[in-house]
């Protein structure tokens, strides 16, 4: 574990206020785990345990501590944060539990849309006894997926059970604004939801709200990861490929949608070799390398790519940052943000050897 990580912003500060370069967030305490963004909300999570919430909306932003008796979640430690438009999703690790915070006018909590709005961090119980593995949000329905491989999905347009009958169990799960993408163990991705800016990949832009469709990756591709933006769709093969599908305005570099997924070849072409993607309800792209740089791509309206302006861009630009003896762990985006963990968290004699050997490459190529 890194000494002391904290955390770090770019974008939509609060309604007043916007940032374009990375700048601390002085008020969250400098033990930061994990850290989810969708469009009107902020979940951060301690290495203790400790969850706060910002609340952005505001004119000045707010940072509230949830359960601070810690009587809801009983000592429980956390495994998962995932915020979708207006809710949060939480999943706890030993014998799994959901808990879940902030709207609910579509079922995106688990729950009745009877209740519009859980105000306070609440318990989830499905109908399923299956153990719960992973966990993700998009605008308005969230989803879990099982430890057999079934995924069930609640809120908007999609409350019910997708038990993939005809496809193999999944293995991971993305979701984007109104869609959600899995990769199956035969390391194939299949979608459902919204297709209208053909973010499934499936070769049409025909919605797909009751079955999985098969995305059309060439072959001999084996899906590593996926990230689903708003409305694009970004995979990761295990030979470091990255591919999109679907309508990045600024990387497709027109409004036109990407019906097929198409290589994007800046991180190969540049021996860079990717650690972590995160495009979460956005039309931007963060990328952490192994060589611990940070890349950004897409819409920079509220200054998300911490480039110094609000120009979208087309190409990845590599953020320039100032952090010592520090390092980056992680990247997270949500609608109008990029955040990164930073630790200091030193590489050992080998991956010291890596780094510099791919930045000499980058420098050089």
């Amino acid at each position: 574990m890194a000494n002391n990580p904290t955390l770090f912003y770019s974008g939509l500060r609060s309604k007043s206020r916007d940032v374009n370069v990375m700048q601390e967030l002085p008020e969250v305490p400098r033990n930061v785990k994990m850290v989810s963004s969708g469009r009107g909300n902020l979940c951060i999570v301690t290495h203790d345990d400790q969850i706060y919430t910002l609340d952005r909306d505001s004119l000045e932003p707010r940072l509230s501590r949830i359960d601070p008796s810690g009587e809801i979640l009983n000592g429980r430690r956390i495994q998962a944060a995932s915020c979708g438009g207006y809710h949060t999703i939480i999943l706890t690790e030993e014998k799994p539990r959901l808990f879940a915070l902030g709207t609910n006018f579509f079922g995106e909590c688990f729950v009745s849309t009877e209740t519009k709005f859980l105000e306070t961090l609440t318990p989830i119980h499905l109908k399923r006894s299956a153990e719960i593995c992973k966990i993700d949000t998009g605008a308005n329905f969230s989803v879990v997926m099982f430890r057999d491989g079934t995924i069930q999905r609640s809120g908007h347009s999609c409350n019910y059970e997708l038990w993939l009958l005809d496809i193999p169990p999944a293995v991971r799960t993305s979701s984007g604004s109104l869609h959600t993408v899995i990769i199956a163990q035969n390391g194939r991705c299949y979608g459902t939801g919204y297709n209208e800016r053909a973010q499934l990949g499936n070769g049409t832009t025909r919605n797909s709200n009751e079955a999985f469709t098969e995305m059309l990756l060439p072959d001999e591709i084996e899906a590593h990861n996926v990230y689903c933006g708003s409305i694009h769709t970004l995979v990761l093969d295990t030979l470091n490929g990255l591919w999109l599908c679907g309508t990045n305005l600024a990387i497709s570099m027109n409004m036109l949608p990407v019906y097929v997924p198409q290589k994007i070849r800046f991180f190969e072409g540049n021996n860079l070799i990717i650690k972590e993607i995160s495009t979460h309800l956005a039309h931007h792209v963060s990328v952490l390398t192994a060589c611990g740089c940070l890349y950004t791509v897409g819409a920079n309206g509220r200054g998300q790519l911490a480039t110094n302006s609000f120009e979208s861009k087309s190409q990845f630009h590599k953020v320039q940052l100032e952090l010592g003896t520090k390092h980056i762990l992680s990247t997270v985006v949500g609608e109008n943000n990029t955040f990164i963990i930073v630790g200091e968290h030193k590489p050992n004699s080998i991956q010291r050897r890596i780094n510099s050997f791919f930045d000499l490459t980058f420098i050089f190529s």
